[in-house]
């Protein structure tokens, strides 16, 4: 009776055999290391997420709306005028989050698209599209929004963690619900970078 045959399994590519990876110790060690890194980040940005909540008023009065298909809110006390879209200058080079400048009250105002800060695809142009403008200490900057819903107010209470998988965590405080959405509490803060926008300032 002929010798039965052993089949040793191991991957194939276009045809051709290929090993099966391996880790060896150190790679293990340095996967491991990331990791850590990574929840050693999550749990200094939700610290700092804590404490800027504590600043904020309970119950605080938002403004909801959407970029995109992601429900948004921004604290009512940090806007200063809410505008339909109109003309922006374009800048040149500009990174794709920055869409142009709005001429506001005869005052260059930087426009962020935060669809496009947080990585996704950037805004289309649309009517419904809103600039909602805020105060901050370096003169007036603004944010596209795809629409603008109403005023709510929310109590702390309501407010959640953010999920690590929705892409715009990283520039929010917290989040609620609403129906079957969720709503994110955005920071104006993350998503505004004086020292970025410092270089593409137009006169």
């Amino acid at each position: 009776m002929p010798a039965k045959k052993i089949n040793m399994k191991r991957k194939k590519l276009d045809g051709q055999e290929r090993p099966s990876p391996r880790f060896d110790a150190d790679g293990i060690d340095r996967l491991k290391k990331l990791e850590q890194e990574i929840i050693t980040l999550r749990a200094s940005l939700q610290s700092e997420r804590d404490k800027l909540l504590e600043e904020c008023p309970d119950p605080m009065d938002v403004l909801v709306g959407a970029v995109a298909e992601q429900s948004v809110a921004f604290p009512v006390s940090l806007i200063q005028e809410v505008l339909p879209r109109v003309y922006l200058s374009s800048v040149p080079e500009a990174p794709a989050y920055l869409t142009g400048y709005l001429n506001w009250r005869g005052v260059p105002v930087p426009v962020i698209d935060p669809a496009a800060r947080w990585g996704e695809a950037p805004l289309p142009v649309r009517l419904e599209d809103r600039i909602v403008v805020f105060v901050r200490p370096e003169g007036p900057r603004a944010l596209l929004l795809s629409r603008v819903e109403q005023i709510a107010r929310v109590s702390k209470s309501q407010l959640g963690r953010i999920p690590p998988e929705i892409p715009a965590g990283p520039y929010a405080l917290a989040l609620w619900y609403a129906g079957d959405r969720n709503i994110l509490l955005i920071s104006p803060d993350r998503l505004i970078d004086p020292a970025e926008l410092a270089k593409y300032e137009i006169a």
